[in-house]
């Protein structure tokens, strides 16, 4: 029986340029939702620091991998290039916010509820028609309130 020797280092070098996609793509997914859930425009979203930080370093992570992982010396030398811009560009963003990680309008990010908090608030079974009943119920049985509409 022969020992069959697995080529790890490229699974690994694969691996690392694959986690810098998946940092990419959460950081637009995201955003996206945050500029969709706040009602804004993403423009608003992609020139900001929550999002720069990320694409930076997933962008850096994409191309070092690649860097790693390609065997040509001309695209091996090309990637190397682009992960040391990539990594200068993040440097240089983390230095000029000294390490600030808020997004562009300083606002705290929007949280999930919880699945404990959607339960006792009566957010249990949320439907497109969620506005349609725009009462809840009192301290006494039977007892109906108008509900407020938050300011959006």
């Amino acid at each position: 029986m022969t020992k069959v020797n697995f080529p790890w280092i490229y699974v690994i070098t694969n691996a690392i340029w694959i986690f810098g996609l998946a940092v990419v793509l959460a950081a637009f997914g995201w955003h996206e939702f945050q500029a969709h859930s706040r009602k804004r425009k993403l423009g608003e979203f992609l020139g900001g620091d929550s999002f720069l930080k990320p694409l930076y370093g997933g962008l850096t992570l994409v191309a070092g991998g690649l860097a790693l992982s390609v065997r040509g010396v001309i695209l091996k030398g090309g990637f190397a290039v682009l992960t040391f811009g990539f990594l200068y560009l993040l440097v240089r963003r983390c230095r000029s916010t000294g390490g600030k990680a808020l997004g562009v309008d300083d606002e705290k990010p929007l949280q999930a509820p919880s699945a404990a908090g959607c339960a006792s608030s009566g957010l249990g079974n949320l439907s497109a028609d969620h506005d349609a009943h725009p009462t809840e119920e009192g301290a006494e049985a039977g007892e109906k309130r108008p509900v407020k509409k938050a300011n959006r």
